[in-house]
């Protein structure tokens, strides 16, 4: 679970990057670049929250992602 956060952090460093590039070559202007930049990884997270929340992996995953980071699942073991 902790790569795909990695994973997706580093999309995003390489969606802002690309939006400068972009926005300077096509625009002329480096603000221009930024907003575009700002816009993709907006749209990333978006779409990241719409995935989390409306599918059944996505569920899966938030369910996994609680449960790594509050100890697992916590289990009772009876010895007769």
């Amino acid at each position: 679970m902790a790569g795909n956060i990695i994973l997706i952090v580093f999309i995003g460093f390489f969606l802002f990057g690309a939006g400068i590039i972009i926005g300077e070559e096509v625009f002329d202007s480096s603000i221009a670049g930024c907003i575009l930049g700002i816009i993709l990884v907006i749209a990333l997270i978006v779409g990241d929250i719409i995935y989390i929340n409306n599918t059944e992996s996505g569920k899966r995953i938030k369910k996994d992602f609680s449960s790594d980071w509050n100890g697992g699942i916590e289990r009772t073991i009876t010895v007769y």
